[in-house]
């Protein structure tokens, strides 16, 4: 799956705007990370730009959410019941291809522990439950 868009370009920002390092996915994905294990307020902003991406960027968000599920496959079932129900509940029709076509180990626990109770759209549901395994 290859993102429309940029995270600036989500951000309605330059990429000068954020900052270094910040830009591409697999740098954001260890920030994003870092800050859901972290308190720190400074980690907020990452946390903050995951959840506009969600609606602003979809497939920026799953491609973040699928580095995460890289580098750190342990995570499976936190980046599930957070970051990835979120994902679903908010922008689940519009990411389900890339779920469906991305068929990792990892993936599928994390979609295991999302919690779908919020979806409505029974379409949605039934690939969401196929995806699951």
């Amino acid at each position: 799956m290859i993102p429309r868009a940029t995270i600036a370009e989500a951000l309605e920002v330059g990429a000068d705007d954020l900052p270094p390092g910040d830009l591409p996915i697999a740098r954001f994905a260890e920030r994003f990370l870092g800050a859901l294990a972290s308190e720190d307020e400074m980690d907020a902003w990452t946390v903050d730009v995951f959840h506009h991406l969600v609606t602003a960027a979809p497939d920026l968000a799953l491609a973040a959410l699928l580095t995460c599920l890289e580098k750190a496959p342990d995570q499976a079932q936190s980046l599930g019941e957070g970051p990835l129900t979120d994902l679903l509940t908010r922008s689940g029709a519009d990411v389900m291809s890339g779920i469906e076509a991305a068929k990792r180990p990892a993936l599928t626990r994390a979609l295991q522990a999302a919690d779908i109770s919020e979806i409505e759209h029974p379409f949605l549901l039934a690939r969401i439950e196929a995806a699951r395994g």
